[in-house]
């Protein structure tokens, strides 16, 4: 299997850039028994096929054993909610222009106007990103809270070849 065969998902959870680890592209994990991708909030994997990957992989990738893959979650999926709404607030610098008066791009918004906040949905006892909701949903995937109530701590997602952790949004 290519790395551009994988499932979407594994490409919609991908950082654009990197930081301290090679998180722009997918990865084989230590172990070797599974391939991964992250943008830091989500991680998804699924075993490597028996042909292996071929192309481009991540060369410096973030440990992701110790994040909690065996929970304990519900053995039910959670029922996703109608999602919340993003919203736009007008730039308190450039006052929605995107531009100062001497023509300048405002810096603060990106020359924009104005800031989008990313809509959450409570899902169980979590409150979880909509643009991760919806990254997940469209992949086929059913979300799994947690046991325990805990709500700092990620929640499961399974998919029909991949399973993941995302976590959720703090107040």
């Amino acid at each position: 299997m290519r790395v551009k065969d994988l499932p979407p998902i594994f490409a919609k959870c991908r950082s654009e850039e990197d930081s301290r680890y090679s998180i722009s592209k997918s990865w084989i994990d230590a172990s070797g028994q599974y391939v991964c991708s992250t943008d830091g909030r989500i991680v998804v994997r699924m075993p490597v096929p028996p042909d292996g990957i071929e192309g481009d992989l991540g060369t410096k990738p973030p440990p992701i054993d110790g994040l909690g893959w065996d929970g304990p979650f519900e053995d039910l999926a959670a029922p996703i909610p109608e999602l919340t709404e993003d919203s736009r607030e007008v730039c308190y610098c450039c006052h929605g222009m995107g531009q100062h008066n001497c023509g300048a791009e405002c810096q603060e918004c990106d020359g924009m106007g104005y800031y989008v906040t990313r809509g959450a949905t409570v899902v169980g006892n979590v409150t979880l990103g909509n643009e991760y909701i919806r990254k997940i949903v469209a992949a086929n995937a059913s979300i799994f809270v947690r046991k325990d109530g805990k709500d700092n701590k990620p929640v499961r997602f399974v998919g029909p070849d991949f399973e993941g952790l995302l976590m959720p949004r703090t107040a």
